[in-house]
């Protein structure tokens, strides 16, 4: 079997640990590791993830920033660089629509009925912040496997729009996460379903490899990392009221 080509092993991997940043990280609250996944997203939006090459020669390097270029190229990626060389890299609407088609993770096209049903929940509360226990049909709350379960598959189903940020969360004082609706997804309801970019593109089990791996992987390196300077304060939001915060500082 032929190997994947290099610009799609690009995509899947960047793919992988880009839902690894927006995952809701569970477990007992820790404000450095909070401060890491907060700057990611952040920075998502407007540069992308961190990006360097790998290339252990001039030859390899080169051949990665060709591929990066070629991505870049078919408007698949955007390449944020300073002093001339890359640092970051963002997917494009078409990117990540052609890295989940291939990575079979589901994308919000697939799952734009559960984004609606999440809009008709918020609006039907008449708040804008949710527990994701109530939104996942497990109350009253009381912790058991099959809970669980329906919180993991939820956030499955929501992990695009995560990354799109059309959808927030925010972890309380007992490490469970509350949803909030953002402005930019309220507008891409209003808009409509998007349509399908790369309606063609079908499964490699290849790809989803590469994802799985770089999913797995990011998340080992996540732990590790140390927030920038700067990184704001992370406050966590009261169980059953209120929102989170990041303040400045």
């Amino acid at each position: 079997m032929a190997s994947l080509s290099p610009e799609d092993t690009a995509l899947a991997e960047l793919l992988g640990k880009l839902d690894s940043s927006f995952w809701p990280r569970r477990g007992a609250f820790e404000q450095a590791r909070a401060q890491v996944r907060h700057c990611l997203r952040r920075d998502w939006r407007t540069k992308g993830l961190p990006s360097r090459s790998r290339g252990v020669g001039s030859t390899e390097r080169k051949r990665e920033e060709e591929t990066w270029r070629q991505l870049e190229s078919d408007g698949l990626v955007r390449v944020h660089a300073s002093a001339g060389r890359r640092t970051h890299v963002r997917l494009t609407f078409p990117g990540e629509q052609r890295a989940r088609a291939l990575c079979a993770t589901g994308d919000v096209i697939t799952y734009w009925r559960h984004f609606e049903a999440l809009v008709k929940l918020f609006d039907a509360s008449g708040r804008n912040q949710l527990s994701e226990a109530f939104t996942a049909d497990c109350t009253p709350w009381s912790g058991t496997h099959a809970q669980l379960e329906a919180l993991t598959e939820q956030m499955f189903l929501l992990l695009p729009f995560l990354c799109a940020g059309w959808v927030s969360t925010w972890p309380d004082s007992e490490c469970r996460q509350w949803l909030s609706l953002t402005d930019e997804g309220r507008a891409a309801h209003a808009a409509g379903c998007p349509d399908d970019p790369c309606p063609d593109v079908r499964l490699d089990e290849r790809a989803s490899t590469v994802y799985e791996r770089a999913f797995r992987d990011y998340t080992t390196e996540l732990e590790g990392m140390t927030p920038p300077v700067g990184a704001p304060v992370i406050v966590r939001a009261a169980v059953g009221i209120g929102w989170g915060m990041a303040v400045e500082v």
